[in-house]
């Protein structure tokens, strides 16, 4: 078996277009070269895989101005956090306006004066934030005491002094998921929806648009939603009681986490298949599409949120002056096994 060799610098000039003697300076400081072709010659060397990118990137964040950017995301063992983490974190790293460290703090559970306490303990080091929170009183009291840019992420927070919100329209989501319940469910009866909380903003408008859609399905009523607390264990119990009290029950949204507690449940059960839809993106949750056991997935783009935060907090660090847009709405994706 031939092993692919290993890509060198003149593949990088030939993957530019650029001379080899301009990557010779760019990797080995000999002189002086523009940003803008140290920024073409690293998207060349990220294409092909070269070994040197992390130098070539110090090159073009030379003298750049230093920023710290803190995040609170909701519990690493939630795969959707510990995924957002890790690009969040390669975003920042790959970040070509400034040289940029970065804090993530990841709380087991949404609560108002946990949040608080994380984003005081940011805002003493940090030149940006931003959050994922419950809208609290407390969360919105140290906001108001940060003195820096802080951005609402996924769910939005309703507080005068918040610099931004980031995340997709949560009443379409939530009309989305409707539309698909509709579609998937295969007998009349009733539909289920599990909230991760409902003092996250984004999970209210998910409710009401899900219900919205629903009222006026002839086949399709829905059931008072129920809380997982973000807590598969807690998806589990509640799926596993419905399966067993509710024998007209026809679908599942789980708004939020619990995705894989509910599938769990599913799969223990003997009686026939209840159509499952999640609403958080992952690679987990292309697993779960790929088993059967989820049927489909209605999500905000892990990869557009990243980019979108991290650049709006480059730019607040940059021009702390210009005035930055109010909401930037994501993307919303339907994925199915078939489109992955």
């Amino acid at each position: 078996m031939t092993m692919k060799k290993r890509p060198k610098m003149k593949d990088v000039a030939d993957a530019a277009g650029v001379s080899l003697s301009t990557v010779d300076r760019i990797l080995n400081r000999r002189g002086t070269v523009s940003a803008a072709t140290v920024a073409h010659v690293l998207r060349a060397a990220e294409r092909i895989g070269y070994h040197g990118v992390p130098t070539i990137l110090g090159r073009l964040t030379e003298g750049a101005p230093e920023a710290k950017f803190g995040f609170i995301l909701n519990s690493r063992s939630r795969e959707f956090y510990a995924e957002l983490a890790h690009i969040l974190q390669i975003r920042c790293d790959g970040s070509t306006q400034l040289d940029i460290t970065h804090e993530i703090i990841h709380l087991d559970k949404p609560d108002d004066r946990e949040t608080a306490e994380a984003l005081r303990a940011l805002s003493r080091t940090c030149s940006a934030i931003a959050i994922v929170a419950i809208d609290g009183p407390a969360t919105r009291q140290a906001i108001a005491e940060a003195n820096m840019p802080v951005f609402a992420l996924l769910s939005p927070l309703r507080c005068p002094e918040i610099a931004g919100f980031i995340g997709a329209n949560g009443e379409k989501m939530g009309r989305g998921t409707g539309w698909l319940m509709r579609q998937l469910c295969r007998k009349q009866g009733v539909v289920a929806i599990l909230l991760g909380s409902i003092d996250y903003d984004i999970h209210r408008a998910y409710d009401v648009g899900l219900r919205d859609y629903l009222a006026e399905s002839e086949t399709l009523t829905v059931l008072p939603y129920m809380e997982t607390r973000e807590s598969d264990q807690i998806a589990y119990e509640i799926v596993s009681k419905l399966l067993a009290t509710e024998p007209d029950l026809a679908g599942l949204a789980v708004l939020g986490g619990g995705l894989r507690g509910a599938a769990d449940a599913l799969a223990n059960f003997a009686g026939p298949r209840v159509p499952l839809v999640g609403t958080e993106h992952c690679d987990a949750g292309d697993a779960e599409l790929r088993s059967g056991r989820v049927d489909a997935i209605i999500s905000h783009s892990i990869y557009e949120i990243a980019e979108k935060v991290v650049r709006q907090m480059e730019e607040a660090t940059l021009y702390p002056e210009a005035r930055l847009l109010d909401t930037l709405d994501i993307r919303i994706d339907i994925r199915i096994a078939e489109t992955i």
